[in-house]
């Protein structure tokens, strides 16, 4: 029988930096992959993502309002390799926009790609006296995310990190995450870390650490599969290194 799955999702997150702005809006977080379907199957699917931020900065007294948005298509793949062990690759194209007072910058395109090898290490399935279903699963992710996408655009001549489609660096990912179902309620508990390299402009993101919960309902609507969310992230990132010298303002 064939259906379609629909995902409607809210996540409040919650970032311990003062400087939220400057480290969110390039997309250089912590890895997330959230609920996916038909981990037995092979996989082709597409997820949107969008970020804005306000942000107001003083420079000799001198105040300039920023408005920024990002967002963009995630493109996703899956394929089996053995029983337990699956290759999935998740290709992003990027849309960044920055506007001020003094300029307006815009930038599309492909961004980092990301190679991942993910693995089913526990996977239990069981009903109950009274016809309940219970799940149980634990799933481990390694993976390395690959110099894809542009990090030379230049504003006015200065390099800005933070909006760039890439990072223009080889860096590592490690991801585990837990599912529970009963009946139609599932939880879902995810958690990651993202080991950053430095790039050939000398410049090496922050290692981040990610870790969300969320709890999801399942619909099943005339064959449509509807499964809204809602959820808490934590999201904790170290400071930026450029010519070997931490940036304090990242």
């Amino acid at each position: 029988m064939k259906k379609v799955i629909f995902f409607i999702g809210l996540v409040v997150g919650l970032i311990n930096s003062t400087l939220a702005c400057s480290e969110c809006g390039c997309g250089m977080s912590g890895l997330q992959m959230g609920l996916l379907p038909q981990y037995y199957n092979n996989y082709i699917g597409v997820r949107y993502h969008f970020k804005k931020f306000d942000t107001q900065h003083t420079s000799f007294g001198v105040t300039n309002l920023q408005h920024e948005t990002f967002s963009g298509f995630d493109f996703m793949f899956r394929t089996k390799i053995m029983n337990r062990l699956r290759a999935q690759a998740i290709v992003p194209y990027n849309i960044n926009q920055q506007q001020s007072i003094n300029h307006q910058f815009y930038q599309s395109g492909i961004g980092d790609a990301i190679f991942m090898l993910n693995s089913n290490v526990f996977n239990n399935n069981r009903i109950d006296s009274k016809g309940n279903l219970y799940q149980h699963e634990i799933q481990l992710s390694l993976g390395a995310k690959l110099p894809t996408g542009s990090f030379e655009k230049r504003i006015d001549g200065e390099l800005n990190p933070n909006i760039q489609l890439g990072s223009g660096s080889i860096d590592y990912l490690a991801l585990i995450s837990y599912r529970f179902r009963f009946e139609n309620w599932i939880s879902f508990i995810e958690s990651s870390y993202k080991l950053n390299t430095e790039n050939k402009l000398k410049y090496q993101f922050g290692n981040r650490f990610l870790a969300n919960f969320r709890q999801h309902y399942w619909l099943n609507i005339n064959n449509f599969n509807i499964i809204p969310s809602i959820g808490i992230q934590f999201e904790k990132m170290d400071k930026d290194i450029e010519n070997d010298k931490l940036q304090n303002i990242t």
